[in-house]
């Protein structure tokens, strides 16, 4: 999620005062939402290394507790007077705000990473949402609305949480109608993994993908106007792959990632090319993809990633 929706979400929880007194504290609770987001300074790096890390260790329970101590030191230091309990509240709610919503996500988190690699995410929302940052300026904007004290606040983290029920429900739909269409133009898949999530502004228009073996359908599917065109990805057996992959981190990072990805080998003049792109991010465009080139020994010679 973009870091000004955490703002926004994280000002409505701390002037809802949901939590005592949370309105003292809503600067570090504000802080408290972006600074899991602190995982950019692996772009320095590089791309690769910084889709790597990112929203990885400082998106899990360890790395949230190393976060919550100097934050609760500093909240202490602006709010003496509230005790530490109440301050340590505060930072944990900031903090697990920001990975509610990013768990909401089409990218997801890995909560329980070390001993869980895997991400999990409901995806209901894509990476940013304007129709959520709508909804959550009136605390923002409470000033100027007839209402005082924590109201606007609530309103809007009411009106949040239908949002976000609506699309959870527009989801179970998609989910229901688009594999039956794909199932109908493509007869005897039988069971399969299926994949739903909304394109960007377009709560109604939810991307339908459904995997059987090594092949990926996609399809945009409108619940106004029906389903769009479908599209068959028909890739190499990762397992075939298996010895490429364990010699890159980057493609062993996005098979952590995601279980939609589509896999293909290209020929070079000194060796091979392995390309895992996830269909997840192919709303506009090609997704997020990897890239990992082998020299004729199988030795890894350069990792590439892109993310559009």
């Amino acid at each position: 999620m973009d870091p000004l929706t955490h703002i926004l979400f994280n000002a409505a929880l701390a002037r809802s005062e949901i939590i005592p007194d949370s309105r003292q504290v809503q600067a570090v609770m504000i802080l408290a939402g972006i600074v899991p987001d602190l995982d950019l300074v692996w772009h320095s790096r590089g791309i690769p290394e910084y889709f790597i890390h990112h929203r990885r260790e400082s998106h899990s329970l360890p790395g949230l507790a190393l976060l919550s101590l100097p934050l609760l030191a500093l909240a202490k230091y602006l709010s003496p007077g509230l005790n530490w309990p109440l301050l340590y509240g505060c930072v944990w709610a900031g903090m697990l705000g920001h990975i509610f919503l990013d768990f909401l996500t089409v990218y997801g988190v890995p909560l329980l990473f070390p001993w869980k690699k895997r991400y999990f995410n409901f995806g209901i929302l894509f990476i940013l949402d304007p129709w959520l940052n709508l909804i959550l300026l009136p605390p923002v904007l409470e000033k100027f609305v007839p209402w005082t004290g924590p109201s606007p606040a609530r309103i809007s983290l009411l009106l949040v949480g239908s949002y976000f029920a609506l699309l959870a429900i527009l989801k179970s739909i998609s989910q229901s109608r688009g594999p039956k269409r794909i199932s109908e133009k493509f007869p005897g898949l039988g069971q399969a993994q299926v994949y739903s999530s909304p394109f960007l502004a377009l709560p109604f228009s939810w991307l339908i993908l459904l995997k059987h073996e090594q092949t990926i359908y996609r399809m945009r599917y409108s619940l106004l106007f029906g389903p769009g065109p479908i599209v068959a990805f028909s890739g190499q057996d990762p397992d075939l792959l298996r010895g490429y992959i364990q010699k890159s981190p980057l493609l062993r990072a996005l098979i952590e990632f995601s279980n939609f990805l589509h896999w293909q080998i290209q020929p070079t003049a000194s060796g091979k090319k392995i390309i895992a792109t996830d269909l997840r991010f192919s709303q506009y465009n090609p997704g997020f993809r990897a890239e990992a080139e082998f020299d004729s020994e199988e030795k890894l010679r350069a990792s590439k990633f892109y993310f559009y």
